[in-house]
């Protein structure tokens, strides 16, 4: 289990957690977490063993694609500097960093 903390007890709704292809940005596998006392714990379940980038955030528009201007949207290890993870093994505690998306989405064929 994975989990990412804001810094209130906010509740920014349902959030989309995507582990993406560094190359190709295909979407490998994805989950979903609510806020619990400003936290949102996430599991992703059957990743192949790779590596890849982990993106974070809401689809308020349905759209199918999270980080949409007004959107949270995060990434391991940040949105400025996301940062491949190696799946070899179980991973635990992965944390995400949030923003409030100002441009662009991430398409995620949710």
């Amino acid at each position: 289990m994975q989990r990412f903390t804001t810094t209130t007890s906010d509740d920014a709704g349902l959030h989309y957690i995507g582990v993406f292809d560094p190359d190709t940005l295909t979407r490998i596998a994805f989950g979903t977490a609510e806020a619990s006392d400003g936290s949102y714990d996430y599991t992703v379940s059957n990743v192949p063993f790779g590596e890849y980038l982990i993106y974070a955030g809401t689809d308020f528009d349905n759209d199918a694609e999270i980080c949409d201007p007004g959107e949270a949207c995060g990434a391991y290890l940040s949105l400025d500097q996301p940062a491949p993870v190696l799946v070899d093994s179980d991973r635990t505690g992965r944390e995400i960093r949030w923003l409030r998306r100002a441009r662009g989405g991430i398409r995620t064929g949710l």
